[in-house]
């Protein structure tokens, strides 16, 4: 409808006005519109071919003045009756203005270039969908893995520390893990070394933050824990992680952890 309603602006047709009989009119083809009542003579106004109707309006002198015309709604208003709303000329350009302004801003917190906006926006729905799916299956327990993980805890100078070795597709998904095992450790360390999809091997520390007053930082863990093994990594205080040369390595990093936690609480 849009489209049309240009194509026939833009075609700067005259508008004709006529006085002339009611039945005069609607023999010409006139449209006599939402059952008004007319009188004996009744004001024609014809654009073209294209219209040519019945009104006591003001109009145009040609369609051409109009400008530009833009949807801006559409609704139900009764049973197989729809409403549209629409705007022209300098109120079409304003509101045009401002959904491009709106469109460059969106594009430049995505980083992203206006004609490619709606491929970056459906790359990011995609990819969010991936990670709520990969954050619901680690908050599951990771297949099962942080749940074998969690039921071997064992105490450390006071401190319950969780260790183990674990699968995950890429850090993302680690982290998500991560998050899942801080929030049922309730209060301790945990710390994974993970085999990734891609053949990588990482290591990731997780602490609680009551255990963060007490000199326990999973950056400072993971950062010892790596050089040990020859890797490098870091993070925050409540979760970091680290890449390290292969899987193997995860055993050796692993064993290290209780007598680390025991000097970061003095123990």
């Amino acid at each position: 409808i849009e489209s049309l309603v240009n194509r026939e602006i833009w075609a700067a047709t005259p508008v004709v006005t006529e006085v002339m009989p009611y039945a005069q009119a609607v023999a010409g083809g006139a449209m006599a519109l939402f059952g008004e009542k007319y009188g004996a003579e009744v004001r024609v106004v014809t654009m073209g071919a294209f219209s040519k109707e019945l009104c006591g309006g003001t109009h145009v002198r040609n369609t051409a003045e109009i400008g530009v015309f833009v949807l801006v709604a559409e609704s139900g208003v009764a049973a197989g009756v729809r409403r549209v709303e629409a705007l022209t000329a300098r109120a079409a350009f304003d509101h045009l203005r401002r959904r491009d302004q709106s469109l460059v801003e969106a594009a430049a917190v995505l980083k992203a270039p206006v004609d490619q906006l709606a491929a970056r926006v459906s790359a990011l729905v995609e990819e969010r969908k991936g990670l709520e799916k990969r954050l619901a299956e680690a908050m599951k327990g990771g297949g099962g893995a942080l749940a074998s993980v969690l039921a071997a805890r064992e105490d450390v100078g006071g401190v319950p520390v969780v260790r183990g070795r674990v699968s995950a597709p890429d850090m993302k998904a680690l982290q998500a893990m991560g998050d899942a095992l801080r929030e049922q450790l309730g209060t301790g360390v945990g710390v994974l070394a993970a085999s990734l999809d891609d053949g990588k091997a990482a290591l990731l520390a997780v602490v609680t933050d009551d255990l963060r007053a007490r000199g326990v930082a999973a950056d400072a863990l993971v950062r010892e824990l790596a050089a040990r093994v020859g890797g490098r990594g870091g993070g925050k205080a409540h979760m970091a992680q680290a890449g390290i040369p292969d899987a193997e390595k995860g055993a050796e990093a692993l064993a290290a952890v209780p007598a680390l936690v025991r000097a970061a609480v003095g123990a």
